[in-house]
């Protein structure tokens, strides 16, 4: 589903190569040679490809380090693309002030834009470009972190095969969710946790906790809950928790229309620029899928819950309003 994006200078290129992207944007949906189309925008086919040619160059020599694979970089590519535009459509709709100095304030914490330039072979502006969408991201997170909560009912499942099909089955029988649940539980000799609460705070807290221990022991997080920001009220939401594990939940309540507290405050200001940027697109998600984005089949599909481009829909996550949900007018 969602890859964890760090802020190294490899992502970076990545991410200033999508935004390049935008220059080779042409109006028209349906237009031939387009690897994603966006509310009618065109992300050409032939910059994509061009671009991953110079990503590629600029990757070490096989003794040197790992070499990334082409087709990951390329579907990297495409998301830094799409997720752009996403970015410019939240700043209008929701009036996001990302000032230069906020994008410099991040660009030092990075290291400072010569030492990025140095490290992608990018120009100071296309790296502006990349930096400010992750502030945007940021942004949109700051505001609406604390305010968020959701209610839910949750159960494990061992694959993303199993979760769909027992998402498939609760959104299409809600009034036993519970007993259907318990059953899976017992299959799976698990527990089924009902009428869970969490604020945003809470869930950004949680995942500040894992990002430090991976931290302290050199690794990368195991598992993310961030995905809980993607939570839609009277749906069925499925996604990868790590390890190979998927969890499925029934949730009631989700909205950003909750009383911040003082910890869900301070739980923004102690997370780190990762998780809050992770937790901006999560939260993103619902303004994106009202957006129409499509991609190429030479590159995958997009996944809403993740906000990435994946290789196929089996590997990203679902959501299925319940049947109890009025259909949208």
């Amino acid at each position: 589903m969602t890859m964890v994006i760090s802020r190294s200078a490899k992502l970076l290129v990545t991410g200033a190569v999508g935004a390049l992207l935008l220059a080779g944007c042409a109006s028209g949906p349906g237009q031939a040679g387009s690897a994603a189309i966006v509310n009618g925008s065109a992300i050409s086919l032939d910059t994509v490809q061009a671009e991953l040619n110079n990503q590629l160059a600029h990757q070490p020599s096989a003794g040197a380090g790992q070499q990334a694979n082409p087709a990951d970089e390329a579907r990297l590519i495409v998301t830094y693309a799409v997720l752009h535009q996403i970015d410019n459509a939240a700043v209008a709709q929701y009036h996001l002030n990302v000032s230069p100095q906020a994008v410099n304030e991040y660009t030092q914490e990075l290291g400072g834009i010569d030492h990025l330039m140095q490290a992608t072979g990018y120009s100071n502006n296309e790296l502006q470009m990349v930096l400010r969408d992750k502030v945007v991201q940021m942004a949109y997170a700051t505001r609406y972190i604390a305010q968020f909560q959701t209610t839910f009912d949750s159960v494990g499942a061992p694959d993303q095969k199993s979760a769909t099909a027992l998402a498939q089955k609760l959104a299409a029988d809600p009034a036993n969710a519970r007993s259907i649940m318990t059953s899976a539980a017992a299959a799976g000799n698990s527990q089924p946790q009902f009428g869970t609460k969490l604020t945003g705070g809470q869930i950004l807290a949680q995942q500040n906790q894992t990002s430090q221990q991976a931290q302290q022991s050199g690794g990368a997080p195991s598992q993310s809950i961030l995905p809980l920001f993607a939570a839609k009220a009277n749906s069925v939401l499925a996604f990868p928790i790590g390890q190979g594990q998927w969890v499925v939940l029934v949730v009631h309540g989700a909205d950003t229309n909750g009383a911040a507290s003082d910890q869900d405050k301070q739980a923004i200001t102690e997370a780190n620029p990762d998780d809050l940027d992770s937790a901006g697109s999560y939260l993103l998600s619902s303004l994106a899928q009202q957006l129409s984005i499509k991609v190429s089949p030479r590159y995958g599909v997009w996944d809403p819950i993740g906000m990435a481009v994946v290789p196929s829909a089996g590997q990203g996550g679902v959501e299925f309003p319940d049947k109890t949900t009025p259909a949208a007018s």
